[in-house]
């Protein structure tokens, strides 16, 4: 089952994307807002998961969150070099 979070960040993924194609500018907090939201909707499947331990859980947390983080800084300083990022 995907969460309402998921759904509003595909939705927002699409957006940049289509931004992306048409080198418009984009805004900073577009960019957070949509990994947030794929951070949530990560955390809510993992506690829905009945196979992994809490311990595995964390961990797969942790790992998705740094991952989501590096994505979203590499984005915005692509963005930023391009002078394409509205902070």
């Amino acid at each position: 089952m995907k969460t309402l979070e998921y759904i509003f960040a595909n939705a927002l993924c699409f957006d940049l994307l289509n931004k992306e194609n048409c080198g418009a500018k984009i805004q900073k907090s577009t960019i957070e807002v949509m990994i947030e939201g794929y951070k949530k909707s990560n955390e809510q499947e993992l506690r829905h998961n009945t196979q992994l331990s809490l311990e595995q859980k964390e961990k797969y947390k942790q790992l998705y969150d740094n991952m989501a983080d590096s994505i979203k800084e590499c984005y915005l300083e692509h963005l930023r070099m391009q002078g394409r990022l509205v902070e």
